[in-house]
């Protein structure tokens, strides 16, 4: 991220406390103690009255009590990963997200990352709607960072980060969940599904990168539930083209001005003061990217392909098997390509007159269109018939139709 992992807002952060007592998380208001730098023996030395009471605020202020100016609040679990653990906590009659990670460089490194990326969307989306030309495009909402979390320990409170507090992402409406359960699921799982933990959390990652599959309707999950493409197609058509834009915006931003892969980000439509919203989220497997043509032509292609959060060509085999008389298909991954290159185009530009990598964002773009067309193609390849070629099957299929 142009050479510094500091996010600019870093020192805005309040740190918070998190405190574990009889198997139950909270989480203190008052900020962390940080360690001290090295000092001397006579330092040390304690036998001062003035020294034996720095030593006892500092002993007190670390301890697992609360200590009696400090304010708690409990975090109630509501999601589980292979890396974190997410609650949420009322604070100040508001609703925060705390997220915490298994290790705490991963919990520095995502909150770093998910600073910088809140930051530059918000600052920059203002221009980038203006070069493009499209006033209305609508901006991904990155949970605002709040706070670090640092574990209160035994002995003490580590400078490490142990998760990161951040602004609470709406659930959808209850009638909305209500509605899309019925349409969506196997009438069988109707009812147990209403009095699932993860109805009152429901929300959609978004998938415009593949179809739904029949077995869709037998998958019981309800919290971050895929949305698939024919499916938000059918809910939403008129959002699509605006959000398959939005995503082309917003993967240029992170590729060539935040310097990241954008790997394992996902989009997640929830609500913003009660209307619908997509957010972006999950930074923490994001990389530095290189701006070589092979770095570009292989981890940065493999870090998008692999997400079926982003568009994709109509030749990838992921979209196909539904019929698509309108070119929907086509059109969505025109609208997502065209903004992903004319943004990339003005960030790249922008403050510089001559730029050696500026052939970078097509090459990404190209190689991954190559990329999904031969797979489509070796895919029909391993469908066809032993000893018959898809020229011969051509060949019959106009003959037939004569």
């Amino acid at each position: 991220m142009h050479g510094n992992n500091t996010p600019e807002n870093q020192d805005q952060l309040s740190n918070h406390v998190l405190v574990k007592r009889e198997g139950k998380y909270w989480i203190t208001t008052r900020p962390t103690t940080t360690p001290t730098t090295s000092t001397t023996a006579a330092e040390h030395d304690v036998r001062s009255p003035l020294r034996r009471d720095r030593l006892g605020k500092l002993l007190s202020s670390l301890s697992l009590v609360k200590r009696a100016d400090e304010e708690e609040f409990g975090l109630k679990q509501i999601a589980t990963t292979k890396k974190s653990r997410v609650f949420t906590a009322a604070i100040s009659n508001k609703t925060f997200a705390v997220k915490l990670c298994e290790k705490p460089y991963s919990a520095t490194k995502e909150l770093t990352m998910h600073t910088h990326v809140h930051n530059k969307i918000k600052a920059l989306w203002p221009e980038v709607r203006q070069y493009i030309g499209h006033p209305r495009l609508p901006r991904p909402r990155v949970p605002r960072p709040a706070a670090a979390v640092s574990q209160r320990r035994l002995l003490g409170t580590t400078s490490a980060v142990d998760g990161l507090m951040m602004e609470y992402i709406e659930p959808l409406h209850h009638q909305q969940r209500r509605s899309l359960i019925k349409k969506y699921l196997d009438p069988r799982l109707y009812d147990t599904t209403l009095e699932l933990p993860g109805f009152s959390e429901m929300r959609l990652d978004v998938h415009l990168g593949e179809m739904s599959s029949s077995s869709n309707r037998q998958m019981g999950r309800l919290q971050n539930r895929p949305a698939y493409f024919d499916q938000l197609w059918t809910e939403c058509f008129d959002c699509i083209p605006s959000w398959a834009g939005m995503m082309g915006a917003a993967l240029a931003v992170l590729h060539w001005d935040c310097g990241l892969d954008g790997r394992g980000v996902k989009f997640q439509l929830g609500l913003f003061q009660s209307r619908s919203q997509i957010w972006m989220a999950d930074f923490g497997d994001c990389a530095l990217i290189q701006r070589t043509p092979a770095f570009v032509e292989s981890s940065l292609v493999e870090a998008i392909m692999e997400n079926p959060a982003w568009p994709r060509p109509a030749t990838a085999p992921s979209l196909s098997g539904i019929p698509d008389p309108d070119d929907v298909l086509p059109r969505t991954w025109e609208t997502f390509r065209r903004i992903y290159l004319s943004t990339s185009m003005y960030l790249l530009f922008r403050g510089s007159a001559h730029v050696v990598d500026v052939n970078l964002p097509s090459q990404f773009i190209c190689k991954m269109e190559a990329i999904w067309a031969s797979r489509a193609e070796n895919l029909l390849i391993e469908q066809e018939p032993s000893g018959v070629s898809s020229m011969s099957i051509g060949l019959q299929d106009t003959t037939g139709g004569e």
